[in-house]
């Protein structure tokens, strides 16, 4: 049940991001934060939500600011990095299965990254203007997800 709770809230922070922007967002994450609130090791979640905020900063920036992506920013808005909090949010709870099976992890997140773009851009929150970017977009993301869910890469994330 924590597993469905984590992803149903995840869901709602996606969606509240990229309809509502940043308050809706900051509403969704905070639905996050009070579930790992009550968990056992919320430190090391945090720990994860800091270097995905990090990360997310860097890697949004860099699609804007190389023609891939446009939010109407130059820099990646707030409301995507609530979006990135809310998925390191997920790492030991309903994505947990991913743990040591990073080339799993690594399909799943070239497919699905890509797939949130286009649904943000059709949902109006995005404008792709140069589709070729997805595939380095969807790269990107395999790495990180094949980096995260590798064995003793992260020692945040239980396993």
């Amino acid at each position: 049940m924590q597993k469905i709770l984590n992803a149903i809230f995840f869901q709602v922070t996606w969606f509240a991001c990229v309809l509502g922007g940043t308050w809706w967002g900051l509403l969704g994450l905070s639905m996050l934060l009070g579930f790992i609130a009550f968990q056992p090791n919320w430190r090391n979640d945090l720990m994860l939500l800091g270097g995905a905020v990090t990360v997310g900063a860097v890697l949004d920036t860099l699609w804007i600011q190389l023609g891939i992506l446009d939010f109407g920013t130059l820099l990646a808005p707030l409301w995507i990095l609530l979006m990135w909090m809310g998925l390191a949010l997920t790492v030991n709870y309903s994505l947990s299965f991913l743990k040591h099976k990073p080339m799993l992890a690594s399909i799943m997140a070239a497919v699905s990254a890509p797939l949130c773009y286009f649904a943000g851009e059709r949902l109006g929150a995005v404008d792709i203007i140069n589709p070729n970017g997805i595939v380095l977009i969807s790269l990107f993301w395999a790495g990180l997800f094949y980096v995260t869910f590798k064995p003793t890469t992260l020692p945040y994330a239980q396993g």
